[in-house]
This record gives C-alpha cells, sequence and structure tokens, in this order.
C-alpha cells in the first residue's frame, strides 16, 4: 500500500517536471521489488557487485584524504554510499566528502561510509588490500563482516577479490545490486 502511495508520488513529480527522474536499488533477488519496478516503467540503468569478508583484527587510520574527482574513473554512472548512489558530479563527491572516510593503504585507494557502511575501492583490487582491511575494520567498528561494492564494470577483479579472502555477499551466488530509473 505504502510503496504504490509512493511510487504514485514519485510518478506525479516526474510528470509535473518537478523531478527528471526518480531511482531507487534493490537486491537482485528480491524478486518483487524488481517486478513491481518493471512493470511500473522503471529500467535499470546500473549494477554492483557485493562481496564480504569476514572481520579482522582492526588498526587506527593515521590520516584521512578526500574522495577526488578521479572515483568517477571507477563508478562511471552512480557512485555508491552504502546501498544508495549519487550522481558522478562535483556536487555529489563535495557530499560524499563530508559523509565518509577516504584513506590511502599499501598503494590503494578506498573509502568506507552508508547507513549500511561499506568498503568502495577506488583503485584495482589487488594486495594493497591486506593493509586496507584492518583500517576499514577500524572504522566499521564491530562489525561482523565487511561489505565491499564493486562496479559490475570491474567484474575482472573478482578473482583477485576472492583470493583474497572476499565472498559473496550471500554465499554461492553472485550477489548484485540492482538500480533502477524512471523517466516519463
Amino acid at each position: 500500500m505504502l510503496s504504490g502511495q509512493v511510487l504514485e508520488t514519485a510518478r506525479q513529480l516526474v510528470a509535473s517536471s518537478e523531478a527528471d527522474h526518480i531511482e531507487f536499488s534493490t537486491y537482485c533477488l528480491n524478486e518483487e521489488s524488481i517486478h513491481l519496478a518493471t512493470e511500473a516503467g522503471f529500467e535499470q540503468y546500473d549494477e554492483f557487485f557485493i562481496l564480504s569478508h569476514k572481520s579482522v583484527k582492526s588498526t587506527a587510520p593515521k590520516l584521512h584524504i578526500r574522495v577526488h574527482d578521479d572515483a568517477t574513473d571507477y563508478f562511471p554512472v552512480s557512485i555508491p554510499y552504502g546501498w544508495k548512489f549519487l550522481h558522478p558530479v562535483k556536487q555529489s563527491l563535495n557530499w560524499l566528502n563530508k559523509k565518509v572516510t577516504a584513506l590511502r593503504a599499501g598503494g590503494g585507494y578506498f573509502y568506507v561510509g552508508g547507513e549500511s557502511p561499506s568498503m568502495c575501492l577506488l583503485s584495482p583490487a589487488g594486495d594493497w588490500l591486506q593493509e586496507a582491511m584492518p583500517l576499514a575494520q577500524h572504522i566499521l567498528g564491530k562489525k561482523e563482516d565487511i561489505q565491499v561494492i564493486l562496479h559490475s564494470s570491474r567484474r575482472n577483479e573478482l578473482d583477485t577479490l576472492f583470493e583474497l579472502g572476499f565472498h559473496w555477499w550471500e554465499e554461492g551466488q553472485e550477489d548484485r545490486i540492482l538500480v533502477y530509473r524512471y523517466r516519463s
């Protein structure tokens, strides 16, 4: 009932040109959400892998940095903030820098943040993650696992992540976050 009212309000905003479009994300196995979105005229326009790693012993970071404009090289369509996704524009990066902790470790670059906090890689996956994971764990606190969100265009990095001990968020299947958009 509520989702129908929210959808109708959003459609009215788009139809009246008060909003150019509306977007949302959902888990790849949420068949009801995907079905309702498709029926309502939403189109999938972006996709992210979601992986986990068991918690590690934390280490306090020494120096925080900013998320730079090159973040759009790794997230060309949408920039993740947990399970929410921002447009790759300067205003989004400014907002993101107020909300996340960005760090360099072992030659790599990443940030951690979001309402459901996750780690987002801004360098190709590699051995640098062994140094980065304890820093990410410090930011995440006592979470039992470290979630990593990786854009689907970076599929070639999955084997490296698996070799470093990462696994699909839900074991045994390719886990993805799907991002949908509705335009009139």
